[in-house]
């Protein structure tokens, strides 16, 4: 089953959280100087695979630490980071400025500033920004699969082709239509179906998936490994099981309804 990545993972360590909140002269910077120390405090001890929890500034800061995870003190923390802002992070609840390009949200004020408002981008731009750099973001499907999946085709990919395509992988760079009769290049496969080739053998990169139609989300959702992303809710009525990842942890579910209900509240 894929991890659907969305781009609430590693807010919290994002290097320029603070910076696009607030701007310079924000009142917030002052006011939520603690947050900001903790938030500060806490990925130190990440980073050095230290107890959070004897580190002084966040027991002053929860003075019941003992009751939270990792997970749910993050939590905690960017969403008092992000309150009463664009970029509000709260349990279902994903602010605009995530999601938009800068300053193309509906419920802006006149005097809602943040810290891009004087470089402005786009919301595909934020997001890349966001994306650990370690990790590679593919949207396009074709081109790496010609240039990069195709060389590594063996016979794991059979089943996907004739699952998706209903052709079958006659050698390694050719295929067999059973509609026609006609052998092909491998390079004819369509999008759908080089996107589930690509997730396939590259299970570490993260592919966008705006292309596939249900034949190929049928079988990405079905993989036990691999990550995808979309702008949009892309579900498919046949899926087996998704395992569905943001701050808050992963969850597994095979219920179309719950990821219509996730997807749509992480939009």
């Amino acid at each position: 089953m894929p991890y659907i990545q969305i781009f609430k993972i590693g807010v919290l360590e994002f290097k320029k959280l603070i910076d696009w909140i607030y701007a310079s002269d924000d009142e917030f910077l002052t006011k939520r100087q603690k947050s900001i120390v903790v938030r500060e405090k806490l990925l130190e001890a990440i980073s050095k695979q230290a107890d959070y929890k004897t580190v002084d500034e966040i027991v002053e800061y929860v003075r019941t630490v003992d009751e939270y995870n990792i997970e749910q003190l993050s939590a905690k923390i960017l969403f008092e980071l992000t309150r009463n802002t664009g970029f509000e992070v709260s349990k279902g609840s994903l602010g605009q400025c995530w999601l938009v390009d800068c300053c193309d949200w509906l419920g802006r004020k006149e005097d809602d500033i943040c810290g891009l408002d004087e470089n402005r981008i786009s919301a595909r731009e934020k997001m890349v920004d966001i994306y650990p750099k370690s990790i590679e973001l593919v949207e396009m499907n074709d081109y790496f699969f010609n240039k990069t999946t195709s060389g590594h085709i063996d016979e794991r990919a059979e089943k996907v082709i004739y699952q998706i395509d209903q052709t079958m992988l006659q050698e390694k760079y050719k295929i067999f239509s059973a509609f026609n009769g006609v052998t092909l290049d491998i390079d004819k496969l369509s999008s759908g179906c080089k996107t589930a080739l690509n997730i396939l053998y590259f299970p570490d990169k993260i592919f966008g998936i705006q292309e596939c139609g249900d034949n190929a989300l049928n079988v990405i959702y079905s993989y036990e490994q691999g990550n995808v992303y979309c702008e949009y809710p892309m579900i498919s009525f046949q899926m087996s099981r998704v395992a569905l990842v943001d701050q808050y942890g992963k969850h597994i579910t095979d219920d179309y309804e719950v990821v219509k209900e996730w997807w749509s509240n992480v939009q």
